[in-house]
């Protein structure tokens, strides 16, 4: 197999409106730390193929389509060849016009953000060469993550409430797969990280990457590598554990339940704990051998999209925002992406790996590629119809919530597409 990779930064000229948190008018002129764009592009003999990770809360189905279109053109990859991926952080400028409610839209970021991707791919084009791959699978034991439950009793304003409590009754998707790509003398070049967990240290008014920029840090420092990239899962209800760390406030006292030492400590104590527990977990294999291209590939690659319309029915315009977006992507015979653009419950990835263990394969779920339909919630959350995920969907800009009978098509096309 060949592969490429590139990087470019895509920190926005300030000021600007920042996504994330349910807010309007975070505009700030601050930059905590550099947004970041990652690309790896790869020949697997049969295809080739392109993943882009960015350092933003999401993009839009419409600015995908369009990225991939141009891709096609200028590089020669086809659309269902590419993912965009984006890192989920809440510190990035937003750039979907259906979801104004998040912040609102620079049009001049966003036409400088397409001709830095543009580029990025370019140069991973012209790397190209010889790489083998191996990949490791750890639990995240110890690693403060927790199952969010966002309706419960907020004894602050006596009646129920929105907010992230932990819901330690149900199990979540808590494994760490790290994908370690090597040159021909065995020397790590790269790094693949997926996890599935909300990057929500930072809720103050400036530019940062959130743990994301963090971790990399320290998987650099781990593993002298240039290029990593941090592939979010299926957070949708998955994120940091608060109750582990020094809490902020009384009011977090209050709904958590526990003040492990002081409230008064700094966000940047917690993350950089968060995220050196994190690094130590990722681990790869230590015996790196070269093996055959054949051992790695083989015509039995896929690429495939589905999408569908959950209010219209027979509506598949794939750069319609209300168009939920499936998209298997084979890296080679052995590892699958399987990327869903939207804010995905982890029930899903639980069952998209299931699939896999029986068929002996690896599925990679990642949330927030390929665009942004808004919250896709499981079963449960549906049926008690009362969690802030089941009722965003005004957020942004659909005809309604979600129905019983849209999340079983996603787990119907999860079954046809794995």
């Amino acid at each position: 197999m060949k592969i490429g990779f590139s990087e470019i930064d895509i920190t926005p000229i300030m000021p600007t409106d920042l996504g994330g948190y349910n807010s309007v008018g975070r505009w700030t002129n601050d930059v905590n730390d550099n947004l970041k764009a990652f690309v790896l592009v790869f020949d697997n003999l049969t295809y080739k193929g392109c993943i882009i990770n960015l350092d933003l809360i999401w993009i839009s189905n419409s600015f995908s389509y369009m990225i991939k279109n141009e891709i096609e053109k200028i590089c020669g990859i086809k659309p269902n060849k590419i993912i965009i991926a984006a890192t989920h952080t809440h510190s990035s400028p937003q750039i979907i016009e259906t979801a104004s409610y998040y912040g609102s839209i620079d049009k001049e970021y966003e036409n400088s953000l397409m001709k830095n991707i543009l580029s990025c791919v370019k140069q991973a084009l012209l790397k190209l060469h010889n790489c083998k791959i191996k990949v490791r699978i750890s639990e995240s034991e110890e690693l403060p993550i927790i199952k969010r439950n966002t309706l419960g009793f907020d004894f602050i304003k006596m009646k129920k409430s929105f907010f992230s409590s932990p819901d330690d009754d149900y199990k979540f998707d808590d494994e760490i797969i790290s994908i370690g790509i090597y040159n021909e003398s065995a020397e790590i070049i790269a790094i693949l990280i997926n996890l599935a967990v909300h990057p929500v240290f930072h809720n103050k008014n400036y530019i940062s990457s959130d743990f994301i920029g963090v971790l990399r840090h320290y998987i650099n420092k781990k593993f002298n590598t240039k290029y990593v990239f941090f592939l979010q899962g299926f957070c949708g209800d998955i994120r940091p554990d608060y109750r582990a760390f020094n809490m902020r406030s009384v009011k977090n006292f209050i709904r958590y339940g526990k003040l492990k030492k002081s409230f008064s400590s700094e966000i940047i104590e917690e993350e950089n704990e968060f995220c050196k527990l994190l690094a130590s977990k990722i681990k790869l294999p230590k015996n790196i051998e070269l093996i055959n291209d054949q051992q790695y590939s083989s015509s039995s690659c896929k690429a495939i999209i589905k999408n569908f319309n959950p209010y219209v029915e027979n509506s598949f315009k794939i750069d319609d925002h209300s168009q939920i977006i499936i998209h298997r992507l084979d890296f080679n015979d052995k590892i699958s992406f399987i990327c869903v653009n939207g804010e995905i419950f982890s029930e899903f990835s639980l069952r998209l790996k299931s699939i896999a263990k029986k068929n002996k394969k690896i599925f990679i779920p990642l949330g927030y590629s390929n665009g942004m339909f808004g919250y896709i919630p499981d079963f449960r959350s549906i049926k008690t119809a009362n969690s802030y995920e089941y009722n965003s969907w005004k957020n942004f800009s659909q005809d309604g919530p979600l129905t019983l009978k849209a999340i079983k098509t996603v787990n119907d096309i999860f079954d046809t597409i794995c």
